[in-house]
């Protein structure tokens, strides 16, 4: 029985490509997603001056700090694993395991969004 390396290539080749193309989309996603993230807090941080401390409660003034750094955090951890994960299928290096699953990220934002909202801590 021969070996079909030539089949086993091409699926190869198509494995990668199909895999360039998701970390390019979630590059696209995580840069779309900083963008609005970046609006959202400009806009906050020109209705600061004006905002009078004394109308917010304690927890209003924390949960607005809390939301802001976890949503950093999830974005900037995103944006690093895009990185890692480019160069990994660029085969730099091998680092698969770091990369976030996309549920895991969404999963995170969704209950973050959710926080805000819901007016629990």
């Amino acid at each position: 029985m021969a070996f079909k390396w030539r089949e086993q290539a091409e699926a190869y080749d198509r494995h990668k490509l199909y895999e360039q193309t998701w970390v390019e989309e979630r590059r696209k996603a995580a840069e779309s997603d900083a963008k609005i993230l970046n609006a959202a807090i400009g806009k906050l941080a020109q209705r600061l001056p004006s905002l009078n401390a004394v109308d917010l409660s304690p927890g209003d003034k924390i949960r607005l700090m809390d939301v802001t750094v976890r949503h950093r955090r999830i974005l900037g951890d995103m944006a690093a694993a895009v990185a890692r994960r480019v160069a990994a299928v660029d085969g730099h290096e091998d680092d698969d395991e770091d990369y976030p699953a996309a549920d895991d990220v969404g999963q995170a934002a969704a209950a973050e969004t959710s926080a805000l909202g819901d007016g629990e801590g």
